[in-house]
Formats: structure tokens, C-alpha cells, sequence
């Protein structure tokens, strides 16, 4: 069965996240590596898991209003989980992710051409506590593609 177009970005999403490598490119190299990519919450991260993110794809809206086109803008939240070492600046280490992972995302905003426009609309950070090991943020995203208003799977 061929995947709908929504699905197909969330895919190429995960794909450029996957493709981050600390100390890749070397001319001007990523400082973070995710062990851990998914699409549902990752929780609290296992030992040795230094980095883990996720895809979490939520409320779409569609425009019919030029066919056979139909617009679609979805929202996805890249949630990201940092393990803060002792003597490491929970603020710093979400900042230093939060770019990061901002600047993957705005090198290619069509996602491979599989989207129209990735927008980053806002971002969160959330830091329990003086005593607390991990940290999380959120990047809210507005992912936006077209399929044929006949088909889901093809993307126009």
C-alpha cells in the first residue's frame, strides 16, 4: 500500500534528523547526535542515551479550494530530550539542541521536495529543576504540502 503524502513527510522529517552526525560536515560540523529518533514520546532517556527526539504529528488543516488541489498545513511538535552531565548548564545544553536542530530544519524547508514549506512557528523549553538530569524542549512546526484532491497519496 503506497503512503499518503502526510505520511511521506513526516518520513522525510525523521530522515533529515537521522541524517544529523556530530562532527559532520566537517567544514562546519553538527555538535549534537540523536540516539534515539521516534514518533511517539521517548520518556525518560535510558543510561548512556545522551540525546533522543521525536516526531509527533497533530491537527491539519485542508484547503479544497483550487482543483484538483488540496492544501494541507500540519502541525508537528519535534520534541527533543537532552541528558544534562553534572556540571553542564541544563539552559545552555536545550539552547545548544534548539539550534541545532533549527538549523537542519531550515537547510532544506521541502524536506527533499516532499513538502511545500517547513515553518517554524515557536519552540519551549522546560527545565525541572536543579536536581533534574534531563530536559526537554518542543519546536512547534507547521509542515505544509498539497495532494490531488482525489488521492492522498499523490502529492501535486
Amino acid at each position: 500500500m503506497a503512503d499518503t503524502v502526510r505520511e511521506i513527510a513526516l518520513q522525510a522529517m525523521m530522515d533529515a534528523l537521522e541524517a544529523m552526525k556530530e562532527g559532520k560536515p566537517v567544514a562546519d560540523p553538527y555538535t549534537v547526535e540523536f540516539s534515539e529518533i521516534e514518533r511517539a514520546d521517548v520518556g525518560k532517556l535510558a543510561k548512556g542515551r545522551r540525546f533522543a527526539v521525536a516526531i509527533l504529528d497533530g491537527e491539519e488543516t485542508k484547503n479544497e479550494d483550487t482543483f484538483p488541489t488540496v492544501r494541507c498545513t500540519m502541525r508537528v511538535l519535534i520534541e527533543f530530550y537532552v541528558y544534562v552531565d553534572t556540571g553542564e548548564e541544563p539552559s545552555k545544553m536545550l539552547n545548544v539542541v534548539l539550534g541545532e536542530i533549527e538549523r537542519k530544519i531550515r537547510e532544506d524547508k521541502t524536506l527533499g521536495g516532499k513538502v511545500v514549506d517547513v515553518e517554524i512557528v515557536g519552540n519551549e523549553l522546560e527545565i525541572d529543576g536543579p536536581f533534574d538530569d534531563q530536559c526537554v524542549g518542543t519546536i512547534f512546526t507547521l509542515v505544509k504540502y498539497r495532494h490531488h484532491t482525489n488521492d492522498p497519496r499523490i502529492a501535486i
